[in-house]
């Protein structure tokens, strides 16, 4: 499923290997601080357009076929 999901506000998968036991997704590294622990630790203040910005964005993932 992974291999199929494509979208601009996923992370890219270039790669995916699999082992017995594992599972191995390369893709690219984005430096910087958790979204959910930045919310969590309040270290990040948003204000009501980017709250809306980024529930679209992530209702638009869902919403795609």
């Amino acid at each position: 499923m992974m291999r199929e999901v494509q979208h601009d506000n996923l992370l890219k998968i270039h790669e995916i290997y699999e082992g017995d036991n594992n599972i191995y997704c390369l893709g690219r590294l984005y430096e910087g601080e958790n979204l959910n622990t930045a919310i969590s630790n309040k270290l990040i203040k948003f204000d009501e357009p980017t709250i809306c910005n980024l529930i679209y964005k992530m209702l638009e993932v869902v919403s795609d076929e």
